[in-house]
């Protein structure tokens, strides 16, 4: 008696469809998750400082504070 090993490749195909389908609905719910986050964010943009001499000076007194290393 031979073995007909078309339901079982079939069987094979379907659990990976499902597998599929899990995961799409994995990575939908990670992304509408990260989307609802970013949208809550406020962004703050800062422009260039005019005089680069500005954010050298600001950094070394930075710099030279206790407790920064």
């Amino acid at each position: 008696m031979e073995k007909n090993p078309n339901p079982f490749v079939g069987d094979v195909q379907f659990q990976a469809f499902i597998l599929f389908v899990v995961n799409q609905l994995k990575w939908l719910k990670a992304h509408n998750t990260f989307q609802r986050q970013e949208n809550g964010l406020d962004l703050w943009v800062r422009g260039e400082p005019k005089n680069p001499l500005q954010l050298l000076a600001k950094h070394k007194s930075l710099m030279q504070k206790e407790g920064v290393i």
